[in-house]
């Protein structure tokens, strides 16, 4: 079933007062059959003939019967709810909503519960990883993984995200492990490329040296919208990169000692653009 989405502003002209498509109700029809039954743009697509007295579609378009809905006539973005601010005309609705950075996000994580192609409201997606699959809000984890005698890391794939809050924003960190055993970090907001340019993420590596001393390694990079990833990852401008020479000098033996099992610190926060981290 379409969505209904009321109109925010606009005038209807002639217009009856109450315009409904005859299946699903939504008040912004675009068509209508011979006999006058209005459709949506939506329902149109799914049928060849009229709901109501079956004659053949697609009918006559309200353009074509002088009875276009006027270009000013705009409607909030369905995805209101998770942050989209968006005034968008009726004629542009169905592009904005296909590529609203608030969209619904497609949930794989194999933890805790499961989730195979799962849609998430993008408002509900931070207590989802939370409730569903058990990922908690924190700002530092110790990552595990299995090092060879030659050094070689013996995985592929990632580790859990991360969720990180700041400035009423949620943030995930995502990481992934590529077969030449780089591994690489990156953050992102779940909102638009105008919240993600107010921000960078600042990521560290620790390690306790035989002295009492930290070792560290840190790296400052900028947070890309979450629905934009895919985008931005085609270039190396959002990733910290680690490679295996750097990764080794983090990595301590898993208490117990396990044989090629290792694990190292990592220690996350969110910043303005403008504000640096003194370590």
């Amino acid at each position: 079933m379409a969505m209904a989405l009321p109109p925010v502003r606009g005038n209807m002209g002639d217009l009856p007062d109450l315009v409904y498509c005859n299946n699903c109700l939504d008040p912004s029809p675009l068509h209508r059959c011979s006999n006058g039954h209005y459709i949506c743009d939506i329902c149109i697509k799914k049928v060849k003939q009229c709901y109501v007295c079956d004659v053949d579609l697609p009918g006559s378009n309200f353009t074509k019967n002088g009875l276009a809905r006027p270009l000013s006539l705009k409607y909030a973005c369905p995805h209101k709810k998770a942050g989209c601010v968006e005034i968008i005309s009726a004629t542009d609705l169905e592009i904005h909503i296909k590529s609203c950075y608030h969209r619904n996000i497609i949930c794989n994580s194999t933890d805790n519960l499961p989730c195979r192609n799962s849609r998430v409201a993008m408002s509900d997606y931070a207590k989802h990883l939370n409730q569903r699959h058990k990922y908690y809000l924190r700002s530092s984890t110790r990552r595990c993984l299995s090092i060879l005698e030659d050094g070689k890391l013996l995985a592929e794939g990632s580790w859990p995200v991360e969720i990180l809050e700041e400035d009423e924003e949620i943030f995930v960190l995502h990481n992934e492990i590529r077969g030449d055993d780089t591994v690489y970090f990156w953050m992102t907001v779940l909102g638009s490329m105008e919240v993600a340019a107010k921000y960078m993420f600042e990521l560290k590596l620790i390690k306790k040296m035989d002295d009492g001393k930290d070792k560290i390694e840190f790296w400052k990079m900028p947070v890309v919208a979450f629905h934009s990833q895919s985008v931005s990852r085609r270039g190396f401008s959002c990733y910290v990169v680690i490679p295996p020479s750097i990764l080794l000098k983090f990595c301590t033996p898993l208490e117990p000692v396990e044989k090629f099992k290792f694990c190292f610190d990592v220690s996350f926060r969110i910043c303005n653009q403008f504000v640096p981290w003194h370590v």
